[in-house]
C-alpha cells in the first residue's frame, strides 16, 4: 500500500469517527486542504461520498505535470537529481494519483478550488 492510499484510508476513518459522534451533524461535514492537503482532498473527493463540501486551496491538479515540466526551483532540482529513466518511472508510477483522475468521480458536492496553473491562476468557487 502506498503512503497516499494509507492517507486516504486514514482520512476516511476520520470521517467515520466524526460521523459517529453524537454532537456532530454528519450531514454537514466538509474538507479543507491547503497545498498538498488540497491535492489529497481532490483524491479523497473521488472516494468519500459523505463529505458535503470541499475547499481545495493551492492544490495542483497534476503532480505529473509539475515534475515533468515546471520551472519551479524544487521541481527542476528534483528532475536534475534523477536520470531520465528514473524520472520517467517516477512519473509513470505516480501519475494515477493525479487529482484530475479522481475529482471527476466525486459525487455532486460543493467545491472551491484555488490553484496556480503554469501560467495563470484558476479560481472556481
Amino acid at each position: 500500500m502506498t503512503t497516499l492510499n494509507a492517507t486516504i484510508i486514514n482520512l476516511r476513518r476520520g470521517v467515520d469517527l466524526l460521523a459517529g459522534q453524537a454532537n456532530v451533524d454528519a450531514e454537514r461535514l466538509g474538507y479543507v486542504g491547503l497545498s498538498f492537503g488540497g491535492y489529497i482532498g481532490g483524491i479523497l473527493a473521488g472516494a468519500e461520498r459523505r463529505l458535503k463540501a470541499y475547499v481545495l486551496l493551492a492544490a495542483l491538479p497534476s503532480m505529473t505535470e509539475l515534475w515533468d515540466s515546471s520551472d519551479l526551483a524544487f521541481a527542476v532540482a528534483m528532475r536534475d537529481s534523477l536520470s531520465l529513466e528514473q524520472l520517467d518511472r517516477y512519473i509513470e508510477v505516480t501519475a494515477p494519483f493525479d487529482v484530475i483522475h479522481h475529482i471527476g468521480k466525486a459525487a455532486p458536492r460543493q467545491f472551491c478550488r484555488l490553484w496556480k496553473e503554469l501560467n495563470d491562476t484558476q479560481r472556481n468557487c
